[in-house]
């Protein structure tokens, strides 16, 4: 020895006498240990560590190493006297903390001090710990940070045969350290079922000759029951002639029921095992399969067996359960429940019951011996689970499940020979299969050299083209930049703050990225709680099934959005929590709002452990009196904003085949004119055949899924023509909810309910309801007065006849303007109005003063009076009042505490709803009988061409503060009002008083409302009424006509509303297959980046937005929804944690300029606008290649970009760039706090102009080749605003830009002879309109718009539409 390592040695002995002295005296190393397996080997192993820099450990489950042998090292620390600080890893966190737990109690110590833990943020140690158990991510974060090993004695990596992506890395850091500066720390490998070799080889040592690979120790365990084991080939009694296809991996029908048919050979074997004769209920059979679908058949099948064993004594009485990694904490713990005397459990389990969760009583495994994989294409980013066959380690744990507390039996369900020749002794390592950005990140973290390099050096080196599209990757996602130090690198980029910090956080990096956008856009808070949820298993409860759709659109409170939904569940469970009274309370709570208690208290630890790893890197929220303050409604924006953002180019366009306005046609034309937005229907029902109106409470019955309170808001009607039948849903009585409540959009959510009703089922889900034979049928209906048959037009319904319809105040076709009082505001899209014309003036008044004159005496109801919705009433204005009016009854209520009757009443003549007892009404008889017969004095009204601002109101309901203004405005005043179309006895009008602005332009100026497209239905009546009072001022004869019909219009014939009846049970013998429900307003998704524009869409079934509907169907411009992740399945791609964006104008567009890596603006041939953009990594700048081709973005443009707003965009790009910005040598930004509050209230001032500005609408020119760059001359690429010059001047951050600077777009004005050419063709497009003349075979274009018209009512429908009025506007035409 030489006289260096001599003093090394003696300061090693003094370092250890002085910091472990006083443990050695403080805690108690001479225990006595128990008898496990592992204590005979414990010499051998201590030698092995003292000779060897690393040695590998192998020994089965319950052998005592995860426990015994750091203390064995412990203890001989103390016995030598030497220093030790001992680290074990664990690959859960709940292994790590549980044998910290278990060790401290053998060692008679208190957990925290000798032995501890660290996992994530939690942490129990002390000075004094010397033996501490962590996850693999904590060392490799510890080893990372201090760049050495050298703080431990000894590094113990457990589990390794997992092969997990931290596990590879970390032996990769591990084996470099031990090479440079951590010589002297001992590494110790262990595993229960290990490739012992491969690690001893990876871990060789050089010596003077050739190298020396890692001593290899096996330990054996003695096992106390045996595990027998049989294959497919040996169950010749179970089988049929059937063969196992082994290339393709998955589980046929056929072998479903083999499976079924051993559980019954398990409960029927009668043997007695060592074990079981203490048992009082029979063990447990667990079966293995690879997915929840496949858990679902087996069940199906399982269950299925039972029923066709007639006998009950020879029926097993078996305890079927679930086991997967999402089934909520509390479905879990039934597995570990005893079933009762005489019953089999039976366990269906993914391989989570491998390793993860533990049930004792297991005697029968039944193992397919599949598993699910997850692959990443690194090229797509795309994900997808793959079913393969399962290593013969996985098969071997699995094995392991039983033969614990008894002698057990294997059924592998593979052939002897597939299983010994052709399974892999081991699952493929997560470094070759899984996505490498956090790895990419530690990498460059380590400062070691570049990515591929370090990664070189791992057991399995992955591919270089999959660390090259990570790269890639990491450059978009703004974790890289696209150079090191100033130069390009394919492989390779400089990591900036946005990386430091993603690498820091426990977290995917999208989710990562929310956050960071939340901190620059002023939401931290917000983005953390929807980071932790999205990584988060779902807090969401009963997710297939109607119910918990609902409750998830309960929680997305209108936004259509997963993330906002996680949000409002985690904030109402956390307030509710601090109000409950115990643990009980807080979990019957969850459990109502179908939240999952378990992963919710998951997702509050880890939004504590993200809040203090942002601590440690200097963001955190801003709290001066300058901060960012967002109303909530604002918020809701912005959130939708910062997703976009972060999980940019996840885009998907909701699509409707043929386009817009054939769907708007095909929509009115399905529905024969009803409503679209509030109706459903059903094919399949034969009207010459049934009397429909028999079956309205059965198919009432199959939408509200037996909840009752839902029929009297549902009306069903019968399509003879069509063989179809309509439900409309009425919608709530609360005057204040808008749409059915819970979706953004138009479309009631009743809608959405009964489509993801269908979809629950089958793709197209058949529906049956049970039928009367027609002559029964007959008989009872006319019985009920439901009609008459006549047998030339079978069966008629009962209709009703509408007396003094000349009285009616709605405008009629002939009226385009007319003087009216607002009489009641609900919102701007519900108002009503009182005409105010003396004819009218006096009806009311004369209704009125008789109702309440002394003269006449208002009878009161017999206390037995049996009231009917529909029934006329007088009843007072409010409760209380003595002012009476006429009321129809709506609906009602019964009180079950006081056994009242409440009815909800409608004012005939004011427009308003009120709630009262039956004790409040009088009769409407003798002199004040004929008020029955005439119609209401006030007609319902909208506002024209207008809907609530998507910025104030990303739900699309009207706010309280735009309905007060509005009310302000007009409730009781008098306008002018000038009707565009009746709908459904409902007038879309604008509201005009003088020379004032009209109210509806006004909203829209105060930003209260946006411009809105009329309806198609709407725009037919428009364009009817205009040609009729067009034709009215050309002739007097017409003029003559209409007035005449209009004032003898006495008596008008409707369809009755038929109240619901049941027919006889006995009578309905008959069974009728229903297809449906349905809706015209279904939409497909498509995506928008070049490697999943060609594949087909689905958004994943617990999403909010699982059923896909276009909620503003009369708006013309594209919508855009936002996928947190996608993942493949086969072709198809599945989106999940969907948020649809809001209902902006060019929203997608905006979003992806402003945090796209850079864009090209693709222009029209004449270069006077641009038509759509590419957004990507760019191109090379010799070829022209795109950097990163599958990734490349492009969106067609429906709105006009202009200079001004590539201005704005590119200003609040520089800002969030300038709030991220580090020199060279900082790790964090040195900004101070007003600094950052400046730079936050400019990102504040820069969103809100950008998504505030009105822009025009254009038509869609798609570009040719929409991926393709095209390579832009120096000059061209250099030029920059003269903003943008000065602020490089200012501040020097590109060179490091994770966001840089757009061009100017550069456009040419348009040439005076187009403008010519498109004014002429705007003016026989309006000539045409007036004419009556038939469109040629193929229809003509639009020149203007893009748009072939095959019709004349095409044609001047489209004259109505914004875009084509925009565009005129643009060419200043009239």
């Amino acid at each position: 020895m030489s006289m260096a390592d001599e003093d090394e040695e003696h300061t090693k002995a003094l370092k250890a006498k002085e910091m472990m002295l006083p443990l050695f005296q403080k805690y108690n190393f001479t225990l006595k240990h128990n008898k496990l397996p592992i204590r005979h080997s414990k010499d051998d192993i201590l030698a092995r560590i003292r000779e060897n820099p690393v040695i590998v450990l192998e020994g089965p489950t319950g052998c005592g190493k995860t426990t015994q042998v750091p203390q064995f090292i412990l203890e001989e620390a103390y016995h030598r006297k030497e220093y030790c600080n001992i680290i074990v890893t664990q690959p859960r966190k709940i292994a790590a903390m549980s044998i910290a737990k278990r060790v401290s109690e053998e060692r008679k110590c208190e957990l925290g001090t000798l032995v501890g833990f660290k996992v994530g943020l939690k942490e129990c140690l002390s000075p004094d710990t010397r033996l501490l158990y962590c996850t693999t991510g904590v060392l490799l974060q510890s080893l990372i940070n201090s760049k050495t090993m050298a703080n431990y004695t000894h590094v113990i990596l457990d589990e390794i045969h997992e092969r997990e992506v931290d596990m590879d890395f970390l032996l990769i850091v591990v084996r470099r350290f031990l090479a440079t500066n951590s010589s002297k720390t001992k590494v110790i490998l262990m595993s229960a079922t290990i490739d012992s070799k491969a690690f001893a080889e990876y871990f060789k040592t050089p010596k003077k000759v050739g190298y020396l690979t890692a001593p290899i120790i096996s330990v054996d365990r003695p096992r106390l029951y045996e595990v027998k084991e049989f294959y497919y080939d040996d169950l010749d009694k179970l089988r049929l002639d059937f063969a196992i296809d082994y290339e393709n991996p998955g589980i046929s029908s056929h072998m479903y029921t083999v499976a079924a048919k051993l559980v019954l050979v398990c409960d029927r074997l009668i043997e007695n095992m060592h074990g079981e004769e203490r048992m009082e209920y029979k063990p447990t059979v667990l079966i293995f399969l690879p997915g929840i679908n496949e858990i679902d058949r087996m069940d199906h099948v399982l269950r299925e067996t039972l029923t066709r064993i007639v006998n009950p004594k020879e029926k097993p009485n078996l305890d079927i359960h679930r086991l997967h990694s999402i089934l909520p904490a509390d479905e879990q713990v039934k597995v570990f429940r005893k079933p009762a005397p005489g019953q089999r459990k039976v366990i269906l389990s993914t391989n989570i019951a491998e390793s993860s969760i533990t049930v004792p009583d297991v005697k029968f495994i039944i193992d397919f011996c599949l598993q699910r994989v997850l692959f990443t294409d690194t090229t797509t980013n795309f994900s997808t689970l793959r079913t393969e066959w399962a290593s013969q380690a996985n098969c071997i744990q699995r094995q392991g499940r039983a033969g614990r507390v008894m002698d057990g039996r294997v059924y592998r369900l593979v052939d002897r020979r597939f299983y010994e020749n052709q399974m892999r002794f081991s699952t493929s390592p997560e470094i070759l299969r899984c996505p490498l950005e956090n790895v990419i990140l530690k990498a460059k973290l380590l400062e070691m050299g570049p990515p591929h390099s370090i990664l070189a050096l791992a057991m399995n080196p992955p591919d270089l083209s999959d660390i090259r599209n990570t790269v890639l990757q990491l450059k978009e996602l703004g974790a890289l930049v696209q150079t090191v130090k100033g130069n390009y690198e394919q492989l390779d980029g400089d990591l900036t703050y946005m990386g430091r910090i993603m690498a820091k956080l426990p977290l995917d990096l999208r989710i990562s990225k929310l956050i960071i956008l939340g901190y620059i856009f002023s939401v931290l808070e917000e983005s953390i709680i929807i980071a932790a949820g999205m990584n988060e298993k779902n807090i969401f409860l009963n997710q297939n099934s109607v119910r918990g759709y609902s409750q998830k659109m309960y929680w997305a409170d209108g936004s259509g959005s997963d993330g906002i939904a996680i949000l409002n569940a985690y904030i109402a469970w956390k307030s509710r929590k601090e109000q409950a009274g115990n643990e009980s309370d807080m979990a019957s709570w969850t459990r109502r709002m179908s939240l999952d208690l378990k992963c919710l208290m998951d997702m509050a630890e880890l939004i504590r452990e993200i809040k203090d790893r942002l601590n440690h890197v200097g963001m955190k929220e801003v709290s001066g009196p300058g901060r960012v303050v967002w109303s909530s409604r604002e918020k809701t924006v912005i959130l939708k904003v910062i997703m976009a953002g972060a999980f940019y180019p996840n885009y998907f366009i909701p699509m409707s085949v043929g386009g817009k306005e054939l769907m708007e046609r095909q929509s009115f034309t399905e529905l024969g004119g009803r409503d679209p937005c509030n109706t459903v229907f059903f094919t399949g029902f034969d009207h010459e055949k049934y009397i429909g109106p028999l079956y309205t409470v059965q198919i009432k019955k199959l939408l509200s899924e037996g909840d009752f309170s839902k029929h009297q808001n549902m009306k069903v009607m019968y399509d003879r023509t069509t063989n179809r039948i309509f439900v409309t849903f009425l919608g709530s009585n609360d005057e204040h909810d808008q749409r059915g409540a819970f979706m953004p959009g138009k479309v009631h959510a009743d809608v959405y309910r009964a489509i993801k009703l269908r979809k629950l089922g089958s793709r197209n889900r058949i529906m049956e309801i049970r039928t009367m034979r027609q002559r029964d049928a007959i008989e009872f209906a006319t019985e009920m007065n439901l009609g008459h048959w006549e047998d030339a037009n079978g069966w008629v319904p009962r209709r009703k006849v509408i007396r003094n319809a000349h009285l009616s105040v709605i405008p009629a076709i002939h009226q385009a303007s007319m003087v009216c009082q607002v009489t009641n505001v609900i919102h701007c899209n519900k108002f009503y109005l009182r005409p105010e014309d003396t004819k009218n003036k006096d009806i009311f008044m004369d209704i009125h003063s008789k109702l309440n004159s002394r003269g006449y005496r208002l009878e009161r109801f017999d206390p037995d009076w049996q009231f009917a919705v529909g029934q006329m009433v007088a009843a007072p204005l409010e409760e209380g009042s003595d002012r009476y009016a006429r009321a129809v009854l709506k609906n009602y209520k019964n009180i079950r505490s006081t056994g009242d009757v409440m009815w909800t009443v409608f004012f005939l003549d004011y427009g308003h709803s009120s709630v009262l007892g039956q004790s409040a009404f009088r009769k409407l008889d003798g002199p004040l009988a004929y008020m029955k017969e005439i119609p209401q004095r006030v007609f319902e009204a909208t506002l024209s061409e207008i809907q609530p601002s998507a910025i104030i109101s990303p739900q699309g309901i009207w706010t309280a503060q735009s309905i007060n203004r509005f009310k302000e405005m007009t409730l009781g005043k008098i306008f002018v009002v000038d009707v565009y179309s009746v709908v459904n006895d409902v007038a879309s009008v604008v509201l005009k008083k003088g020379d004032e602005v009209p109210i509806n332009s006004e909203l829209i100026r105060l930003k209260f409302a946006q411009y809105a497209e009329e309806s198609y239905i709407s725009k037919l009546d428009h364009d009817m009424r205009e040609r009729k009072q067009r034709e009215m001022s050309l002739d007097e004869d017409v003029r003559y006509e209409v007035y005449h019909s209009s004032k003898n219009n006495q008596l008008k014939y409707e369809e009755d509303e038929l109240e619901d009846v049941s027919p006889p049970e006995e009578k309905l013998r008959c069974k009728v297959m229903l297809s449906g429900p349905h809706s015209p307003l279904e939409t497909t998704a498509s995506s928008t980046v070049r490697s999943g524009v060609m594949k087909p869409v689905t958004i994943e079934n617990d999403s909010v937005n699982s059923i896909l509907l276009d909620s503003n169907p009369q708006d013309t411009h594209e919508k855009m929804l936002v996928g947190a992740f996608v993942h493949e399945q086969g072709n198809r791609l599945v989106v999940r944690q969907a948020s649809m964006m809001p209902n902006i104008p060019g929203f997608g567009p905006l979003m992806a300029l402003i945090f796209c890596p850079t864009c090209q603006m693709k222009k029209d041939e004449e270069e006077t606008r641009v038509v759509s953009i590419l957004t990507g990594l760019g191109c090379d700048k010799n070829t022209g290649e795109s950097l990163f081709p599958e990734h490349d973005l492009a969106l067609t443009l429906d709105v006009v970009l202009s200079d001004d707003d590539i201005t704005e965009i590119n200003a609040l790009r520089y800002t969030m760039d300038t709030i991220l910005h580090t020199d060279q040598d900082q790790t964090v930004p040195k900004f101070g706090d007003v600094s950052i509050e400046n730079l936050k209230a400019k990102v504040k001032q820069y969103i809100i102009k950008i998504l505030e500005h009105e822009r025009k609408f254009m038509d869609i020119r798609h570009a040719p080749n929409d991926y393709d760059w095209k390579l832009v001359e120096e000059n061209n690429a250099a030029e920059a605003s003269s903003s943008s010059k000065k602020r490089k001047q200012d501040f020097n951050i590109y060179d490091n830009a994770i966001y840089p600077l757009l061009p100017p777009l550069g456009l040419l004005p348009v040439s005076a002879k187009q403008l010519d050419f498109l004014k002429r063709h705007c003016r026989e497009l309006h000539k045409l309109a007036l004419t009556d003349v038939n469109l040629p075979r193929h229809g003509i274009t639009c020149q203007m718009c893009n748009t072939i018209l095959e019709t004349l009512p095409q044609l001047r429908i489209h004259l109505y539409s914004k875009l084509h009025r925009d565009r005129e506007s643009q060419i200043k035409f009239r």
